[in-house]
């Protein structure tokens, strides 16, 4: 028993390290934790379902990242009709790849369902901080900010702009690091977007401003791809205000972003 709680903490810490390298847009280094993870001799000769759950759920999130929806969603359908998410953070990343699968082919309607996972979760989850400084909440928010950024996209294409700006301005006063880190910048676009789409025009302004501060202070290597985002939706933003000129400069801006970003994978 000693020794199956040593290789399960072990697995753990292996599939966080791949998590984090992941976020970091590392792909290959994360795959090769994967893979160590599942390569642990267990007592039993068998690596746990929960943890090859997990295992196979972020190799389908490298899948997405890399553009390989075909292989992805194969590879989730699969994983669904196996039906082993046996924990609450697989439940959790089921939502996670579910309703970024659903957002990437346009099905708005399933991503949302997907999605609503995560907004339970936070529902559930005691805001009171620990010892740490952080409370369940915060550190559930920045371990899927993305996925949750990805519900504010899908709430703006159900024309749910009230909900969609809530969750974004949540998101974006969340403090990471030295505050100009590229999520909260994203969020900051995303908000600005909900905003002029629900006709707040003044409060679009002031966080589109925020986004564009924190973006001049912020190196376009670190997490390109979504920088790029960032400014793809500012680019929505400035041609919903009339601004076509400075619209397509930011969409030329965005494009350029996307090809660090694919660059760096190379």
């Amino acid at each position: 028993a000693q020794l199956e709680k040593h290789q399960l903490e072990r697995a753990e810490w292996l599939i966080r390290g791949a998590e984090a390298l992941i976020n970091a847009e590392k792909y290959h280094l994360a795959q090769r934790l994967l893979n160590a993870s599942t390569s642990i001799k267990f007592p039993d000769a068998k690596t746990p379902s929960e943890i090859m759950t997990r295992v196979d759920l972020n190799r389908i999130t490298i899948e997405i990242a890399e553009s390989k929806l075909t292989q992805a969603n194969q590879h989730f359908s699969k994983l669904l009709k196996q039906q082993v998410f046996s924990s609450d953070h697989n439940e959790s990343l089921k939502a996670v790849v579910g309703a970024r699968l659903a957002l990437l082919s346009g099905d708005y309607e399933r991503a949302e369902r997907y999605s609503h996972q995560l907004d339970s979760d936070l529902d559930k989850m005691s805001g009171k901080a620990d010892a740490t400084g952080e409370s369940t909440r915060d550190k559930f928010i920045k371990e899927f900010y993305q996925a949750l950024l990805d519900r504010v996209v899908i709430l703006v294409n159900l024309d749910r702009f009230k909900d969609a700006a809530k969750l974004a301005r949540r998101l974006a006063s969340l403090n990471f690091g030295n505050g100009n880190d590229p999520l909260s910048i994203y969020a900051l676009a995303n908000l600005s977007l909900c905003y002029e789409l629900d006709n707040h025009r003044s409060l679009a302004l002031a966080a589109k401003h925020e986004a564009l501060t924190k973006m001049r202070l912020t190196e376009t290597t670190q997490n390109s791809n979504l920088l790029g985002d960032a400014k793809k939706y500012l680019a929505r933003v400035e041609a919903l205000q009339g601004n076509t000129t400075r619209a397509k400069r930011y969409s030329a801006e965005a494009k350029e972003l996307y090809r660090i970003s694919s660059a760096k994978r190379e």
